[in-house]
């Protein structure tokens, strides 16, 4: 049984994200992260934040790390995600 479990989190959590990827606000964000418009990419993953969207909150990562400008506009919404 514990081994049924453990095949169910490690397959279905890949695949929760990979959906997550393809949903609307997201690949507008990266078709903005393609164009490096941050501010833009920003804004459309955010919309990924009420419902804990896994891709959104690593894709706002890396713009918190690529982007050190865009940081002060940044925290409340990288707060939300620690939260």
């Amino acid at each position: 049984m514990k081994i049924f479990w453990m095949l169910i989190i490690f397959t279905g959590f890949p695949l929760c994200i990979t959906a997550q990827q393809y949903a609307e606000h997201n690949r507008k964000g990266d078709e903005a992260m393609k164009r490096l418009d941050y501010s833009d990419a920003r804004l459309f993953y955010s919309e990924g934040m009420p419902y804990c969207d896994v891709y959104s909150i690593s894709q706002l990562t890396t713009i918190w790390t690529k982007n050190e400008r865009m940081r002060t506009s940044m925290y409340n919404l990288m707060n939300r995600c620690l939260s």
